[in-house]
């Protein structure tokens, strides 16, 4: 009985130092590991590639596991460029300035410079693509009136990760102003293959002047780079693509001003609290029309000027006003898409692929032609909900 208990105690001695050194056989100091966090790349000279990656210091690092914020007002990351024939190419050629291995499991934002987005983002995206140890569900943008390694350059004042402030401001453009269409890397591969859809890539821009060293805070995020044909094409604003956004049923939470019934030159401010969008076709007298429905619940969030709410035909007209605000803005997009790309950002195609294959077979060939001229006709419902606190606005005596 003993012998036996004995036996028991080493057995279970040898699992645990198993345990243990099967663990630890591959575990390493952080300090001796440069993990990216961003990653930009441009059109450099010569037709090579420029890529810019954006390291967290290990002090971050650290922080960042222990839950503390902030580094004591110094930075946070380091940043480091590097010049290839390809994208595989320059992240090799920057470990020449990098210590240890640079890991790119955990780079959270890809940042692509405007000159390179137009030339090619198919091919540039295609190591991201095979490269298994990446993070697939990287957010990515694009770069206007900018290179991806200024965006990554900038530096941020609130004590943080840079690319983590530009994170907070992509989740705040997306879910408080659907001004973007959030969009990580899988998504742009996948639309990019999709048949009868064009994608869509958030754009960061600078409104001020160029200065030597950019601030996160001095760059926008709204509005969005059209992608055709693996390439950039061109540009919607931010109502533009919210319009698009309306009929991609992506719509989340948004402020719409329209003129307030009363008086023309006053506004009322309706926050949508809720939108469904979604769109179908018919063919009519041989030709084929789309129909695009939006309904969407607001809330009346401020007024100017005088207006009686405790009317129902007041309520009926901000929300007359409000139907049309919205298609407003939907025609201007797809105006937009039809007249100056030609580019089906909406997935009518793909609608008529799924419904009407052998339909699809016979327009797939001539698309853009078909698209840039099909009718659309676009039907707004707005109801709303509530007023807030107080019905009326106050009336100065």
């Amino acid at each position: 009985m003993v012998l036996r208990f004995i036996k028991l105690k080493w057995l279970l001695l040898c699992i645990s130092v198993t345990f243990v050194m099967t663990g630890c056989w591959n575990n390493r100091d952080i300090a001796e590991m440069s993990f990216a966090v961003a990653i930009g790349i441009d059109k450099a000279e010569n037709d090579q590639i420029e890529i810019t990656v954006q390291i967290a210091k290990p002090s971050a690092m650290k922080l960042a596991g222990s839950g503390e914020g902030g580094t004591g007002g110094k930075e946070a990351a380091w940043v480091y460029s590097a010049k290839g024939d390809t994208v595989f190419d320059a992240i090799r050629n920057s470990y020449t300035s990098v210590k240890g291995r640079l890991f790119i499991n955990h780079i959270q934002l890809i940042v692509i410079g405007e000159e390179l987005a137009k030339e090619s983002i198919v091919d540039n995206f295609d190591f991201f693509e095979r490269e298994s140890e990446f993070n697939i569900k990287a957010l990515v943008l694009i770069a206007k009136g900018l290179t991806a390694k200024e965006v990554l350059n900038a530096h941020t004042e609130l004590g943080n990760l840079p690319v983590t402030h530009i994170k907070d401001v992509i989740k705040n453009s997306h879910v408080n102003t659907t001004k973007i269409k959030k969009t990580i890397l899988f998504d742009v591969i996948q639309e990019m293959v999709r048949v009868g859809i064009e994608p869509i890539i958030p754009v960061i821009y600078s409104d001020k002047e160029k200065k030597e060293s950019l601030i996160v805070k001095d760059l926008k995020i709204e509005g969005s780079g059209i992608i055709k044909d693996g390439r950039l094409t061109g540009w919607l604003n931010d109502k533009e693509t919210r319009g698009a956004l309306y009929v991609l049923n992506e719509v989340k939470n948004t402020i719409i001003s329209i003129s307030n019934p009363n008086e023309d030159k006053k506004k009322i401010s309706l926050e949508v609290l809720q939108s469904k969008g979604q769109a179908n076709f018919e063919k009519r007298n041989g030709s084929i029309l789309f129909r695009i429905s939006i309904r969407q619940k607001v809330n009346i969030g401020e007024i100017q000027g005088e207006i009686d709410l405790t009317k129902k035909d007041t309520i009926k007209k901000i929300e007359e006003n409000a139907n049309q605000y919205v298609e407003n803005e939907i025609r201007e997009a797809i105006e937009k898409m039809q007249v100056d790309y030609q580019a089906d950002v909406l997935g009518f195609g793909e609608i008529i692929n799924k419904k009407a294959p052998g339909l699809w077979k016979e327009l797939e060939g001539s698309w853009d032609k078909v698209f840039s001229k099909i009718p659309v006709e676009i039907e707004v419902e707005t109801i709303t909900t509530r007023s807030g606190y107080t019905q009326n606005p106050p009336k100065p005596k």
